[in-house]
């Protein structure tokens, strides 16, 4: 979710996210969160607006991974037993969350009667439906695990005590590789760019930025051969500024005109200065043998000068 709450037909209203109001964006990131590719969701004008959804977007973006042998892993607002079957044929293999009352799921695995860590397990073909209880029950179809293979993994009880549980390997794969779109977002909130805007287009503009930083910051982490401090922490936020201060180099506005000299200097002035005493800057120049000290001088030049005589004979000397 890209927060914005003007007006734009394309607005979604989503009470359960942490940002409710603003533009939906469908992401497709490796599992540490750089983005490959994204499709902005505009709603009921959208191609992609209707039933299935979640099914015809995740199809879109899996285009290019077709007979590659990518693993695919999505929640279950996407997983359906259709998308996974039309993924496989692709040559792309998936796991997802999925609820249990889907069209074609098991009946025999919507609300087993397990204790915390059995698992209950059905297979059709390459096609695994699994029901893990852990507080709750988890439902899971996948093509690319094993029903076999179950390790441990540790959980918290009351107490503050620890007990191992049994994870099957589609579980144990959901977990681990889940997280790439919400570590991308992570990434954004941290060091937002941008400023508050009623012009939509500015909000789509911020997010590719945003995106197009996090890209660049996880290509330059898995580059070997990085010329930095030892035992330094590097991260996001230093990796921008960098990338800032390299675009910006030595620029400069062009030069200000000579009618606005005048202006933008600060004028010079015979007045009282807000510091310390010290000595005449022209009493001193031209040997006066008694030290004269004053808070008086001039506020152009930030100099101390006793009199207006010697004032007007300093900048006399100097062409001002």
């Amino acid at each position: 979710m890209v927060k914005y709450k003007g007006r734009f037909f394309a607005r979604q209203y989503m009470p359960n996210k942490p940002v409710n109001r603003g533009f939906k964006i469908f992401m497709r990131c490796d599992e540490d969160g750089y983005c490959y590719d994204y499709w902005p969701y505009m709603g009921k004008h959208d191609f992609f607006h209707g039933k299935s959804l979640g099914e015809r977007v995740v199809k879109h973006l899996c285009r290019p991974l077709k007979y590659k042998g990518h693993h695919v892993f999505f929640d279950r607002f996407f997983t359906s037993i259709s998308l996974v079957r039309t993924l496989l044929q692709n040559g792309i293999f998936s796991c997802g969350t999925i609820k249990s009352d889907s069209e074609g799921f098991p009946p025999e695995l919507r609300n087993p009667d397990l204790r915390r860590g059995e698992t209950l397990q059905m297979q059709h073909d390459q096609l695994l439906a699994t029901a893990w209880k852990d507080k709750k029950t988890v439902h899971i179809l996948s093509t690319n695990c094993s029903p076999f293979g179950d390790g441990p993994v540790v959980r918290r009880t009351r107490g503050g005590n620890f007990v191992e549980v049994m994870c099957p390997p589609p579980v144990s794969s959901y977990q681990r590789y889940m997280s790439g779109v919400n570590r991308c977002m992570q990434h954004r909130a941290k060091n937002p760019v941008g400023r508050p805007s009623k012009k939509y287009w500015k909000f789509f503009f911020n997010f590719i930025m945003e995106v197009c930083l996090i890209n660049a910051f996880e290509i330059f982490s898995r580059t070997p051969g990085k010329d930095l401090p030892a035992n330094t922490r590097f991260d996001l936020l230093d990796f921008r500024m960098e990338v800032a201060q390299q675009l910006i180099g030595g620029f400069r506005g062009r030069k200000r005109g000579h009618h606005l000299q005048g202006i933008l200097d600060p004028p010079h002035v015979f007045c009282h200065l807000d510091r310390l005493k010290s000595t005449c800057k022209w009493c001193t120049k031209h040997g006066e043998k008694k030290r004269k000290e004053t808070v008086y001088g001039c506020k152009g030049c930030n100099k101390h000068l006793c009199s207006e005589r010697c004032f007007r004979e300093f900048h006399s000397d100097v062409n001002l």
